[in-house]
């Protein structure tokens, strides 16, 4: 074979609206569609190509570090939408918003790995409740929680730019707390960084009107701050003075200040030093309000405050120490200088701390993608190909989309093993159709991998031996319903439908020994299908494979739509005679496609429980089938004088 080419909902319907709608703006642009380059902070190195091709490492991006990703996509205006269309379902955006945000994470990783185009068929296949998501279950919650990690770095860098009404700011509080607990430490303290800018308005700066005497406190206390913060500069720089030698020690010497004088390094530091000790939002927003505020209104009780009052004019020299100074004189000053540090910090401070925790939680993911994800696309995915009735070799497909395919040669009599990494399967595109170029014309035949392995046959296998019949009743389904259609997202629900009849069952034996299940009649089978026991030996040498030994797997056309059963128990006993007279029960799972009107298609998997109790066999005569119903008194003594004659065979009980 060969490669030609290759949630849970918010309590609050309102806050649900907004908080996926901010989700769902995160992709209105595609994430790569706004710049002409394509960056992925997070690469891939494969090796290997076609249905081998594996991964080796993931690895952050050295240029991750300098990369605006912050520039993504505007966050306001959706969300303003979203908030406004209270007829909007939570159900649908709570779908659409998680599908926004896993085409944001693989926005990530893709380039690498060449699976973006898999789009919407990629989401439905990793985060719905199917046997293919099961299997690559940790990919798809590794790239959910890269794109909210994206979400929370958005956040972080100061979502007040384009609104500040309160039912806006609290939206984006909202959404900082839903998503922090996604991500980690990392997570949680970019939340807590959102909430800075969230919290503080920095429309405002005093009264536009100052009178002489408040103008005169004004660069006496614009002066004192200035000179004090160059100093800390000197200080910082090495000109003057010597910092504390450890970290510890610089944030103690910079809080216990009783004189103004801060640089934005330490302002940096001394907010990564809170993130790192703070583990609540709400404290780290309370705490950096305070410190501000401490901060800007230090000079009052400078040991130098005589010195600048001094500064104040002349109708104010002479008083007592701050006579002329009032109540509302100190609190726009200080309100004035609360702005503007406040927006130094969120222009300055947070995003850069933001980017660094970003990073930080970049290469956590990193490690779990190596630790989790890799092992999980490198497994290997198993798909049996066979065929009845060839006359010599012939070519087979698996189709792969836009006209493409991985082509093979079938043999008469000789079962193909293709083994593709989960990889190799998803940048394919999850082909799911193999065709068959028979000299009367080409067949094709649809499978689905179940517990990794997956089986084709083309023909109908000719029983041989005994037919086994089973007694057959089946509980409830429990049924996953997807609709796909054209140019809208997927739609899935959960129901529960009644239980199929429980008619009889019967097996038996085909050629390649694969287990065959269907309806027997007495004289021919009128529908059935083939399977494999997974874990019983294939070949020359391997055992008579029998329902209940392990898990089956069958191909399409299937039987009653079923295209496994598993979770087999109650099958006991050390003979086969003995087992005979056990009941046992069993899950089955049920497949089911349906075209829709709009060209698109409705896939039905359902699952339940099964109890079966074997009730005869036929055998076959001269005269054709005949049936011999067990009698499970009689099978239990027939079980017992087996034992006894095994018993009784030379060298028996020898350990």
């Amino acid at each position: 074979m060969h490669e030609s080419s290759m949630a849970t909902p918010f309590r609050n319907s309102i806050l649900s609206c907004v908080c996926l709608g901010l989700l769902v703006a995160l992709v209105v642009a595609p994430a790569a569609g706004a710049r002409a380059e394509s960056f992925t902070p997070i690469r891939v190195e494969t090796k290997g190509d076609g249905p081998k091709e594996r991964v080796v490492r993931f690895e952050v991006n050295p240029l991750a570090r300098f990369h605006p990703l912050d520039k993504q996509v505007p966050l306001v205006a959706p969300i303003r939408a979203a908030m406004e269309d209270q007829q909007a379902q939570a159900r649908d955006l709570l779908r659409t918003a998680e599908e926004q945000a896993f085409r944001q994470g693989l926005s990530l990783i893709s380039a690498d790995l060449g699976i973006m185009g898999a789009g919407a068929t990629l989401f439905e296949h990793l985060s719905g409740s199917s046997a293919v998501s099961s299997a690559y279950s940790k990919l798809g919650s590794a790239l959910n929680n890269l794109g909210l990690a994206l979400t929370l770095y958005q956040l972080a860098l100061g979502p007040v730019s384009g609104d500040g009404r309160p039912e806006i700011l609290n939206a984006y509080k909202g959404v900082a707390s839903y998503l922090m607990g996604r991500f980690g430490t990392p997570g949680m303290q970019l939340a807590m960084i959102a909430g800075l800018p969230i919290d503080v308005s920095l429309s405002y700066f005093g009264e536009a009107a100052w009178s002489a005497r408040e103008d005169a406190w004004r660069q006496s206390y614009k002066k004192y701050y200035r000179e004090t913060e160059q100093a800390a500069k000197d200080r910082y720089y090495g000109s003057v003075g010597r910092l504390p030698p450890t970290l510890e020690e610089r944030v103690a010497e910079i809080r216990n200040r009783t004189e103004g004088g801060r640089t934005i390094n330490e302002w940096k530091l001394l907010l990564a030093w809170y993130l790192d000790n703070i583990n609540r939002p709400e404290k780290f927003s309370s705490v950096m309000h305070t410190e501000v505020r401490n901060y800007v209104s230090l000079f009052w009780d400078s040991a130098r405050f005589s010195e600048y009052a001094a500064d104040v004019d002349q109708a104010t020299a002479g008083m007592a120490r701050g006579a002329s100074l009032t109540k509302a004189i100190r609190k726009k000053l200080e309100d004035e200088h609360y702005s503007v540090i406040m927006a130094k910090l969120m222009r300055d401070v947070l995003p850069e701390i933001a980017r660094e925790r970003f990073l930080d939680g970049l290469n956590e993911q990193v490690a779990t993608l190596n630790r989790e994800v890799r092992p999980e696309l490198n497994a290997p995915l198993t798909l049996e190909v066979s065929a009845f009735g060839l006359e010599g070799p012939t070519k087979f497909h698996m189709l792969l989309g836009d006209g493409e395919t991985w082509r093979g040669t079938l043999k008469p009599g000789e079962p193909l093993h293709i083994r593709l990494t989960k990889l190799a399967w998803l940048k394919a595109g999850f082909p799911d159709t193999i065709r068959l170029d028979r000299p009367d014309g080409a067949v094709t035949r649809r499978f689905v991998f179940e517990r990794d392995e997956a089986l084709v046959v083309f023909g109908t296998p000719e029983a041989e031996g005994i037919i086994t019949s089973f007694d057959r009743s089946e509980g409830p389904q429990d049924c996953t319903v997807t609709t796909r259609s054209k140019g809208r997202p997927d739609r899935q629900r959960q129901e529960q439908r009644p239980a199929n009849p429980g008619t009889r069952l019967q097996t038996a034996v085909s050629p390649g020994k694969y287990l065959l299940v269907g309806r027997f009649d007495g004289a021919a089978w009128t529908a059935a299908a083939p399977g494999r026991v997974l874990g019983v030996a294939r070949g020359a040498n391997a055992g008579v494979p029998a329902l209940g030994q392990g898990d089956a797997i069958f191909a399409a056309p299937y039987f009653e739509r079923i295209t496994a059963i598993s979770d087999c128990e109650g099958k006991v006993g050390d003979t086969p005679l003995a087992q005979m007279t056990q009941p046992f029960r069993c899950r089955v799972h049920r497949l089911h496609r349906a075209r829709a009107g709009d060209g698109g298609e409705t896939v039905t998997r359902c699952t339940a429980e099964m109890r079966l109790q074997l009730a005869g066999a036929w055998h076959e005569t001269a005269d054709g089938h005949e049936y011999v119903p067990f009698d499970r008194d009689q099978l239990k003594a027939i079980g017992r004088e087996y034992e006894n004659m095994l018993d009784r065979l030379p060298g028996a009980g020898v350990q």
